[in-house]
């Protein structure tokens, strides 16, 4: 087994969700077994500070539209909305 550094882990973490991969199947890619990635994950997840929280979201654009998807939401919007009523919006939602 390749022994990898927190800072690996969190970033094999992060990478896996913005994959939309399952866990397994993210994991089959670079031959890491899905238990232990789980189970490091969720040690990590643990360990983090509680006092920021972010929320992990996919963008995804075309000539038409972009779309955001983050857990159960999902905001689609025409291409040609400005990107400051959108930073508003977010500011809002927080």
């Amino acid at each position: 087994m390749k022994r990898r550094t927190k800072a690996q882990w969190q970033a094999l973490i992060e990478e896996h969700a913005q994959s939309g991969l399952t866990a397994v199947e993210f994991c089959r890619q670079p031959g890491i077994n899905d238990k232990y990635f789980s189970l490091r994950k969720q040690s990590l997840l643990k360990a983090e500070p509680k006092s920021e929280s972010f929320a992990v979201a996919r963008i995804t654009v075309s000539a038409n539209s972009i779309e955001v998807k983050t857990g159960h939401a999902r905001i689609s919007l025409p291409a040609s909305q400005q990107a400051a009523w959108l930073a508003d919006f977010v500011k809002a939602l927080a």
